[in-house]
């Protein structure tokens, strides 16, 4: 309202209001009285209307951030129902009877989700007045009991102490949500109030306060089966634990008795695991046809050679997948040689390594080794993803040599120029590296020192018949070697299989025993070619490292 109308009204009756004597005329004097009374009330509505527009102002200014925080709430109420939508269609899809806890499980992260997603119900704050309002925040508490049943098959996925905090958690979470529900309910935020359900056969009358109470008992109720869980957990793990060690015992005893071949008997032992292990799970209750033929093993014997001078001041150790990376950098660098022809062994190498890997990580699992897989991993990603060594040139060799600096070189003239440059990368290496530094392995000199080995011990063993040997020839030669050490490598598959099968972690025992599954059926046909080769007559200890299988190789030969 304008404040000049109040003024006007003021400037024309207050003269009028100040003239007026007791002696003039009674009508005159009630009329002025009654005009000056108008002014005073205009007045008194123009102040009122002031202080309405700016509370309202206010008002306004403050409940700015309420949209955003509505989308923040409605962003991790969602994040929720996707990830137990996934364990929904995981569990369909294995065909469980239940549904795992494989991406809404109970951590840090998602209690944090959760309780941004419960921020209705913890607010103490926001005003409720009206029915949509306290429809929503029953709904949140509605929510929150579908998602702590939710998680209840997660809590036997976690070791004792994980178990214990989590668990801690979200109980004071939960408790925090009833204690504000019994404060909004005492005093009268969830009021009375009812609201109507019509549908075209009955009208249901929902009263708010009582609904409030059937969503707490639950969550209550939810929580104390969630805490009994917790409590029963671990000794229920020790039983299954003792049943799961009982039937590995039995299995033995069957597997000894068994007549038939090894992939049969490996067969029927992760079968047995497999079962063992799905109806002990602590939530229910978790190459072959690229390689075409091998020599006898001649690859493990000749990849490298005492003759060979050492250029380090520590003796490096070699694992599987090093010598194989070595040898395929020669192998691909070579010209001549059609795309076709690369890509065909670059796609072989990919799918061998990664069985290859794991049989280092089951094997090879000492630290020493552990920085010589990491250090070929990386090597190998920039082989094959950057094709550094097809298209222009590898980071290690930094910028000499690439596929088109052996243009019209001869075999022997690409040894020699790999065996070169790699020593001089590991000697420069040397020099500038102290000795802690040599025993932790840097990639570039794990690879230069095997590339300068490798190259150097065929150029040793076929003296100056290497001369004669052309591009062609040396890439059979060295595909042949990088089978047979593959093929050696493999012979380790059944222990990696045995040992899948016999994971000690009870948590993680059924997962790890579908990875033995999958690669028992993936290496079947790589197996059952094993079998009609003459293996050495080594330690079974002694078979998972290459350098003792070149020890054993080269005293037979002697």
């Amino acid at each position: 309202m304008d404040s000049h109308l109040s003024d006007f009204c003021y400037n024309i009756v207050n003269p009028l209001y100040d003239t007026s004597k007791p002696g003039n005329s009674p009508n005159l004097t009630t009329k002025v009285s009654d005009l000056y009374n108008f002014c005073i009330e205009v007045s008194n509505l123009n102040n009122s209307y002031y202080v309405l527009a700016t509370s309202s102002e206010v008002a306004n200014t403050y409940s700015k951030p309420v949209v955003w925080i509505g989308i923040y709430i409605a962003v991790a109420s969602v994040l929720c129902i996707i990830a137990m939508g996934a364990d929904l269609l995981h569990g369909f899809r294995n065909k469980k009877m239940w549904f795992p806890s494989k991406y809404f499980t109970l951590n840090a992260a998602s209690i944090t989700v959760i309780a941004v997603s419960m921020k209705l119900p913890v607010d103490l704050s926001g005003s409720m007045p009206n029915y949509l309002d306290q429809a929503t925040k029953m709904g949140s508490l509605a929510f929150m009991c579908t998602m702590m049943a939710n998680l209840m098959p997660s809590l036997a996925s976690m070791d004792n102490t994980t178990l214990l905090a989590n668990v801690v958690g979200l109980a004071i979470l939960v408790i925090t949500i009833v204690v504000n529900i019994f404060i909004e309910i005492s005093t009268c935020v969830i009021d009375h109030s009812s609201f109507h359900l019509s549908t075209s056969k009955y009208n249901i009358l929902v009263n708010f306060k009582i609904l409030a109470y059937i969503y707490v008992v639950m969550l209550l109720w939810l929580l104390m089966i969630m805490i009994s869980s917790a409590i029963t957990i671990p000794s229920s793990k020790q039983i299954l634990e003792f049943k799961y060690q009982a039937a590995i015992k039995r299995t033995l005893q069957d597997q000894d008795n068994l007549t038939s071949s090894m992939v049969e008997k490996l067969r029927q032992y992760v079968r047995r695991h497999w079962v063992m292990a799905e109806s002990g799970s602590p939530q229910f209750v978790m190459a072959s046809n690229q390689l075409s033929s091998t020599t006898g093993f001649k690859g493990v014997e000749n990849f490298d050679s005492d003759q060979v001078e050492a250029i380090t001041s520590v003796k490096l150790v070699n694992s599987w997948s090093l010598p194989v990376v070595a040898l395929t950098c020669i192998a691909i660098s070579l010209p001549n040689i059609s795309k076709n022809t690369v890509d065909i062994l670059l796609k072989n190498i990919h799918e061998s390594l990664a069985y290859t890997h794991l049989v280092e990580e089951i094997v090879n699992n000492t630290c020493e080794y552990e920085n010589i897989r990491k250090a070929t991993k990386a090597i190998w990603h920039e082989v094959e993803e950057k094709c550094v060594w097809l298209e222009n040139t590898i980071g290690w060799l930094e910028n000499t040599i690439g596929k088109g600096a052996f243009r019209g070189k001869k075999s022997v003239e690409v040894l020699e120029c790999f065996a070169k440059k790699a020593e001089e990368i590991v000697i420069s290496i040397n020099k500038t590296t102290n000795e802690e530094v040599m025993v932790n392995n840097p990639k570039h000199l794990i690879l230069a020192n095997s590339m300068y080995r490798v190259a150097r011990t065929i150029l040793f063993n076929y003296g100056t018949d290497i001369e004669m040997i052309s591009e062609k020839e040396l890439f059979v030669l060295l595909s042949s070697m990088i089978v047979d050490i593959l093929y050696a490598c493999f012979t380790n598959l059944p222990r990696v299989i045995e040992t899948k099968c016999r994971e000690s972690s009870i948590e993680k025992r059924e997962s790890s025993v579908k990875v033995a599954a999958k690669l028992f059926g993936r290496t079947k046909e790589i197996l059952k070619r094993l079998e009609v080769l003459e293996l050495p007559s080594m330690h079974p200890d002694k078979m998972g490292f290459i350098d003792e299988w070149h020890l054993h190789l080269k005293q037979s030969v002697a």
